[in-house]
């Protein structure tokens, strides 16, 4: 906004389309903890929460019976993450990774929309990570209307999916 270039007004169409296609450029850390004694169990959200104490986190991701983590702090201890995080379930670990995300408004209203992304890293043979959704309505109402869509893949795709994304995504062209 201080550029003057920038203007902020509230929404006023909510209609679900794509406003872009974004990232950041690895190398990430990625570690997924998996567990199928995480189900119906506690602690484990706060197991791995201090396992990484003191770690610049990026992302965190949740399931029944899993918690995935992007990182890219370099002064991280990998070895003691790996060996302390394996005491509760099967852990993987990759080392080269990046984040695409797919940002707009309403876009779970559409399913068009989300099956599209997917099948656009699909098509060209992107293999997909760690999925976290992040709304950035950060309003009482609940209601959210914006969303990224954010996937983790490997680093060495990561121009090749923000490209095929943009064009399929915000472009439209197959």
């Amino acid at each position: 906004p201080e550029a003057g270039r920038t203007e902020i007004r509230p929404l006023k169409d909510f209609t679900p389309r794509v406003t872009g296609i974004t990232g950041k450029k690895g190398p990430f850390y990625s570690i997924s903890l998996r567990s199928g004694e995480m189900e119906d169990s506690s602690g484990y959200l706060g197991f791995v929460g201090e396992s990484f104490s003191g770690v610049n986190v990026e992302t965190v991701t949740t399931s029944r019976v899993g918690i995935g983590v992007g990182f890219s702090d370099k002064k991280a201890d990998l070895s003691r993450l790996l060996s302390h995080l394996s005491e509760r379930g099967r852990v993987e670990q990759h080392n080269d990774s990046s984040f695409v995300a797919l940002v707009g408004v309403n876009l779970g209203k559409d399913p068009t929309i989300l099956a599209r992304f997917f099948s656009t890293l699909a098509r060209e043979r992107i293999p997909v990570g760690q999925v976290s959704k992040m709304s950035s309505d950060f309003s009482s109402n609940q209601a959210s209307s914006d969303f990224s869509l954010w996937v983790e893949v490997p680093s060495k795709d990561y121009e090749r999916a923000q490209k095929a994304l943009y064009f399929s995504m915000v472009l439209g062209a197959y």
